[in-house]
């Protein structure tokens, strides 16, 4: 396992991630592009993110693997959650959780 280091966006801008989750069952792609999402590309089998990125309209805990420039694919888990439920037609949710992610060090990085 290479050594983790946290990164500031800027130096990360360029990432992709895949193997998405929301509590335990499989995403798709599809479905996660099908969600509210912000700075989020389809690329083939994965989803690249031009950081700050973001997705996802449910809450729960969500996993998935990321990569950059530099680093190995890290699998990654967060809690996804809410401030703000607005129900009726159309309904919202706002204030959701920002997470940050830890990506290990690639052998040459």
């Amino acid at each position: 396992m290479g050594a983790r280091r946290r990164r500031c966006w800027p130096d990360l801008r360029d990432s992709v991630g895949g193997d998405f989750r929301l509590d335990d069952a499989v995403i798709s792609l599809e479905n996660v592009m099908a969600s509210r999402t912000r700075q989020l590309q389809r690329d083939g089998e994965v989803l690249r993110c031009t950081l700050p990125c973001g997705w996802g309209i449910f809450e729960g805990e969500w996993s998935f693997s990321a990569r950059a420039p530099g680093y190995e694919w890290t699998e990654q888990a967060a809690e996804a959650a809410y401030a703000v439920n607005v129900g009726g037609r159309p309904s919202y949710s706002d204030q959701g959780h920002r997470i940050a992610i830890e990506l290990a060090e690639s052998a040459g990085g």
